[in-house]
């Protein structure tokens, strides 16, 4: 028993410590530029600040919101760009809609294309799934002639669905790259 309040009190203090989203000295630092450019290229919207706030009131620091919405707004425009759009949407990453008007133009195309890609990549996990499955009860001693011969036929159905969706996700990938959206970072 003993043990188990133990985990949940380490299991406290790690999630309240995940709250802190700066060092006390990231905040006796106080590069508040530094700290909104880096906020920026991670995608965080600019109201991450008040959590920022929040963090170094604790330890008695307050915040340059001025320089952090300058560095945050220089941050944004390399994260606002089509390849890192792609690559958030290929990993079925959400879009928070954060980037400014003028970027997100160029942006959602190329996120809604790696969803795209994402789309067909687990696709094609399903009919791995599927297709091991498949292979197990033909291997099976078990099975019956009958639920073998269905399981064939079913077999060569969905190794023909898994070819041809590979080459959907094979064709997505070649438009990507013509597009420039395959060099993410």
């Amino acid at each position: 028993m003993t043990s188990i309040r133990n985990l949940a009190g380490m299991a406290l203090l790690l999630a309240l410590a995940g709250c802190a989203t700066l060092s006390e000295s990231d905040c006796a630092r106080g590069d508040w530029h530094r700290i909104g450019l880096e906020d920026g290229r991670y995608g965080y919207s600019a109201e991450r600040l008040s959590h920022h706030d929040k963090a170094c009131a604790k330890h008695g620091f307050g915040v340059d919101a001025r320089a952090y919405h300058a560095g945050h707004a220089t941050g944004l425009r390399q994260f606002c760009v089509p390849a890192r759009a792609f690559s958030m949407g290929r990993k079925g990453e959400t879009y928070q809609h954060q980037c400014p008007r003028d970027t997100e133009a160029a942006f959602m195309p190329a996120y809604h294309h790696g969803r795209d890609v994402y789309g067909v990549e687990q696709e094609l996990e399903r009919l791995k799934k599927e297709l091991d499955e498949l292979r197990a009860e033909i291997d099976d001693e078990n099975t019956g002639k009958t639920a073998r011969e269905i399981a064939e036929q079913r077999l060569r159905y969905v190794s023909n669905d898994r070819n041809r969706r590979e080459r959907d996700r094979d064709a997505l990938l070649e438009r990507a790259r013509r597009l420039g959206y395959d060099n993410a970072w």
